[in-house]
């Protein structure tokens, strides 16, 4: 299946709108589940969040944003030690 008829698929962008969709949720929600007093982990969930929202944000561009280079997306998929590949 080519890429252009995955996204032609309505069922299958919908199912992947929905994930995103929880995951943004989830990611927004992490934060205040540990309490700062816990040191460096609430600091080290609150990176892993907004790390999930970068992600979440590269998979809407990739099925919905022509205007978004597919080296765009790479760059925030390949991250890697705190510095973008490109």
């Amino acid at each position: 299946m080519s890429a252009v008829n995955i996204l032609q698929d309505s069922d299958r962008v919908a199912l992947c709108l929905t994930a995103v969709h929880e995951l943004d949720k989830i990611a927004r929600m992490l934060p205040s589940q540990v309490p700062l007093d816990e040191g460096l982990g609430h600091y080290a969930v609150k990176a892993l969040a907004g790390r999930m929202l970068r992600l979440t944000g590269a998979l809407l561009d990739g099925l919905g944003d022509e205007v978004v280079s597919t080296e765009e997306i790479r760059q925030v998929v390949d991250f890697d030690e705190g510095t973008s590949q490109g």
